[in-house]
């Protein structure tokens, strides 16, 4: 079984070098949090394949943001619940790469 720190340590040090929103990755190199955990689960070889269980760890700090989802389709909102989707937190026009990183730290803290 793969340990969840050193997957967090290395999908962090990806978004350091560079963040993008809208997709897995941009042509300049920079990564959603989704394409940076691939990246990191995979040593590089997939940045679209992600187990469920990399991103609970950051999905369970969302709240800490007092972030909303903005996201107007978002399942997790038509069914009433508070939205703990990545994506729609790494493309939310408030969120920044700060957030994302601090957000990553949380998640390594509780690893």
């Amino acid at each position: 079984m793969t340990e969840l720190a050193p997957i967090l340590e290395r999908a962090k040090k990806i978004i350091e070098r560079g963040w993008h929103k809208g997709s897995y990755v941009n042509s300049d190199g920079g990564y959603c949090i989704v394409g940076a955990l691939g990246m990191a689960y995979t040593d590089g070889r997939m940045y679209d394949y992600v187990p469920s269980n990399f991103k609970g760890p950051l999905e369970d700090h969302l709240a800490d943001f007092g972030w909303t989802c903005q996201a107007s389709d978002c399942s997790f909102k038509l069914r009433g619940e508070v939205c703990q989707h990545l994506p729609h937190f790494n493309d939310d026009p408030n969120t920044t790469k700060e957030m994302v990183l601090a957000l990553f730290d949380k998640a390594l803290a509780d690893s």
